[in-house]
């Protein structure tokens, strides 16, 4: 058998990532901070990665998004490739934007911080730590603007060009500098014009601009003079890459089609927002700002970002389904009739705060917090109107609302007590008017209940056994049993949730064991069953116990689960998983549903994701088997060889990540051989601690985790 040793060094190459057809996103109200039209495609980078859209924005998807850093500063068509820079890295496409990869560069400080970017004839400009660089290639750069005047030393924030010459800006505004040579040579060009905090400078038709927030300069003589623009309207100019000057002052926007002599308002309703970060863009005859476009010259704005809004950086979509309709919620509530193409916000009641909601059968709940008292509100008419449960148990201030289900006019409700997190669980037969306490025997149960359908409960205890009540929890009696394995002291397991979709009970296991002296969790089994737990089989799925497992479904005769790295698919019975989520932000997944003819999943920071149920499939695929051993030796402080077998011919990559879930190494596998693999590392200049590493090849994803020590 032919073994092969493939040895890494530091950072030989860099992870790629593709533009996929399969998932659908909703682009969410971000930062979009620059655009690049391309022949027949869109490229939008925004602080949530690269969007690209080739039917003229009206679809977008994911076509970069990087792990932690990913907010994409420029993009820009530099010879036969695009080019993408976040705060910390260089990214290439050779092919559109549908593949990126991360460039080695050199010439660049080691914390980079590419602030802005520019182009200019085959070059490119960064400013970073207040210096000018230059690159012919986006991977070898070099320093052209690091200078002293007048004892003090020089700090660039903003530069323009218009192929002709490059104008450079200081961060106080004393400065403006010139350059007729590609910026081999500078000259100071600021000459009488009054000390300011200037924002900008501009080349537009031959004349240069400077623009501070109540002033507008221009010289028509390449810097020799200027001259205060007395008409210019207070604020700030925003576009000079057309025909005429646009400037943007509180929420109106004007037009210059005489170098700034003149401005007409074009309109007083204009989408302002941080003009300083967000300029005015051009594609070809509309006008680009933020994420809101204009088609007639900046008289009208429309929002192209499908109307789901931009979440908090640690906040994610919860998803439901609801006849035809799609619910995402986080704190506010958005609906969609059209498969997630398009979102309007659904009208809540009034309240201090929304706290939790529940999608149940036909009706929407909602608890919230108003005038120092908790209500419980329901819809049926997909969040149009709200109606209160007239909750009367006492001190319901001190309880928060779990879950609820209906049957009729039956409806039972579990709430927590805030003061030791115990559950009360309530019953009404006649939809909230009036509530009694439901005894439960709390010896059947580890946890919260979980409810199905047609007021079946399930509770179930810490060794696994499974109870079912068809009576809204009056009486309760045992239908199964879990086999939980070993659950003594060092190796114990737990059911961790029950869910139920698509008419399968989920029960998702966790097992931790003793690793080096710790109790750690070692693994994650799912437990199916589709006869109301009656009988139970076992997922054979395979993923890092550490990926935190989010949510599965059904997919017709298919299984759909995502963690919180990958989205995967996997066969009934097969041990045969596949990773599904390419194009996906990875490390963000919120949540997952199956609806209609979609799968759709949320990430946190990234909006929502849809792919048709039917483009979906593991057949074929099983020819291809793997199975990943423990490194050896590990912990190690200089190298280790990870083993693994395959029985197909394949090529791949390896990833490694940090405890923080960056990116710190990635190479190529030219060649996976039929049988016995080994791949030595060697990573003696890695920090001490603990990494995760991936293995892909042929839509299959195998992980590990090892410990360098010093």
């Amino acid at each position: 058998m032919k073994k092969i040793f493939i040895c890494f060094i530091l950072i030989l190459s860099f992870p790629a990532f593709a533009f996929a057809e399969g998932w659908t996103a909703t682009l969410p109200k971000t930062s979009v901070n620059c655009f690049l039209e391309g022949n027949g495609f869109l490229l939008i980078g925004t602080s949530h990665g690269i969007y690209k859209s080739t039917d003229n924005g009206k679809v977008w998807r994911y076509s970069f998004v990087g792990r932690g850093d990913k907010s994409v500063q420029s993009v820009f068509k530099l010879n036969n490739e695009i080019i993408a820079l976040t705060r910390q890295n260089v990214l290439s496409s050779s092919d559109n934007g549908n593949n990126w990869e991360y460039l080695q560069t050199s010439g660049l400080p080691d914390f980079k911080h590419i602030s802005k970017t520019y182009a200019h004839k085959n070059y490119l400009f960064g400013i970073t730590g207040g210096k000018v660089y230059r690159s012919r290639d986006a991977r070898n750069w070099e320093t052209i603007l690091d200078t002293v005047i007048d004892g003090k030393t020089l700090f660039i924030k903003f530069i323009d060009s218009d192929n002709k010459v490059l104008l450079a800006l200081s961060q106080d505004g004393d400065v403006i500098l010139k350059s007729s040579d590609d910026g081999d040579s500078w000259t100071n060009i600021k000459n009488g014009l009054p000390v300011s905090d200037y924002q900008l400078v501009a080349v537009y038709k031959d004349n240069y601009f400077a623009c501070c927030s109540d002033s507008l300069f221009r010289s028509t003589n390449q810097g020799v003079s200027w001259q205060k623009l007395n008409n210019f309207p207070s604020g700030q100019l925003a576009n000079w890459q057309t025909d005429k000057l646009y400037a943007i002052s509180a929420n109106n926007l004007y037009s210059s089609a005489d170098s700034g002599d003149s401005w007409q308002l074009l309109t007083d309703s204009f989408p302002q927002s941080d003009i300083t970060k967000n300029l005015i863009y051009t594609l070809s005859n509309d006008l680009l700002y933020n994420t809101f476009r204009s088609s007639d010259g900046g008289s009208s704005w429309y929002n192209f970002d499908n109307g789901l809004p931009n979440m908090q950086s640690d906040k994610g979509y919860s998803i439901y389904s609801l006849d035809n309709s799609i619910l995402a919620y986080s704190e506010r509530l958005f609906r969609s009739d059209d498969n997630a193409d398009s979102w309007k916000e659904a009208n809540m009641p009034a309240s201090e705060y929304y706290d939790s909601l529940l999608v149940d059968s036909n009706t929407i709940f909602l608890k919230s917090k108003t005038a120092n008292d908790t209500i419980l509100f329901y819809s049926k008419d997909k969040g149009n109107t709200w109606h209160p449960v007239l909750c009367t148990f006492p001190d319901r201030i001190w309880y928060t609302f779990q879950k609820a289900v209906i049957s009729g006019d039956t409806l039972v409700a579990t709430f927590t007590y805030y003061m030791d997190s115990t559950y009360k669980y309530y019953i009404s037969y006649d939809f909230g008017n009036s509530w009694q306490v439901l005894n439960i025997d709390t010896t059947l149960i580890k946890s919260n209940l979980n409810f199905v359908n047609s007021l079946v409960l399930f509770a179930y205890t810490d060794d696994g056994k499974i109870n079912s009540s068809k009576d809204a929890g009056e009486s309760f009696e045992l239908i199964s049993t879990l086999d939980l394995g070993d659950i003594s002291s060092a190796q114990r397991s737990y059911i961790r949730k029950m869910n139920f979709q698509n008419g399968f009970i989920y029960a998702v296991i966790d097992k931790y064991g003793d690793v080096d002296g710790n109790i750690q969790l070692t693994d994650v089994k799912i437990n199916y069953s589709k006869d109301f737990g009656n009988s139970w089989d076992t997922l054979k799925i395979s993923f890092s116990p550490e990926d935190n497992f989010v949510n599965i479904a059904r997919n017709d005769n298919k299984f759909v689960f995502a963690t919180f790295n990958n989205i995967y698919l996997s066969s009934q019975s097969a041990s045969d998983t596949i990773n599904i989520n390419k194009n996906v932000p990875i490390s963000s997944m919120n949540d997952l549903i199956v609806a209609g003819d979609n799968i759709y999943v949320s990430v946190y920071d990234g909006g929502i994701f849809k792919m048709p149920r039917n483009s979906l499939s593991v057949e074929g695929n099983n020819s291809f088997k793997s199975n990943l051993s423990e490194n050896y030796p590990n912990p190690f402080s200089e190298s280790t060889i990870i083993s693994f077998e395959a029985n197909k011919n394949a090529s791949g990559k390896i990833l490694i990540y940090n405890s923080f879930g960056c990116i710190v190494y990635s190479a190529s596998i030219a060649e996976i051989v039929q049988g016995k693999n080994l791949l030595k590392l060697n990573m003696g200049t890695l920090y001490s601690g603990v990494y995760h590493y991936q293995i892909v090849y042929a839509d299959k994803t195998i992980m590990g985790k090892f410990i360098k020590i010093k």
